[in-house]
């Protein structure tokens, strides 16, 4: 699963810990965030809370802030480029590391 470090990628997780325990396959979890180099990126804490769950967590690091600060006009939402760039380098790290199936926690307002 992909972590934001927002409560519903926390929710999610807890969501797949109960789910792995009744579910009719077997699957392994971990957590992967990504570390963007923008300011207050909560890796601490999600650490903690992580380890906490007996889930492994990797944090990987992209500069992809820098990129985004760049290309987008100051006052304008920098939302879908930014949405973009984590997604291109999540789902190529999936891919490298054969993860087979990827769960993002995403709420309402992300998904409209």
């Amino acid at each position: 699963m992909c972590l934001s470090g927002g409560k519903n990628s926390y929710a999610l997780v807890d969501m797949l810990i109960v789910l792995r325990k009744s579910a009719p396959v077997s699957f392994d979890l971990i957590a992967l965030a990504l570390d963007r180099k923008q300011p207050g990126f909560p890796g601490a804490v999600m650490s903690v809370l992580i380890f906490e769950k007996d889930v492994p967590l990797y944090v990987i690091e992209r500069d992809t802030f820098s990129t985004v600060k760049r290309v987008v006009p100051e006052g304008k939402t920098t939302c879908a480029l930014c949405s973009r760039l984590r997604h291109g380098n999540l789902y190529g790290l999936v891919e490298a590391n054969c993860v087979t199936k990827i769960a993002l926690g995403y709420h309402r307002n992300d998904i409209l």
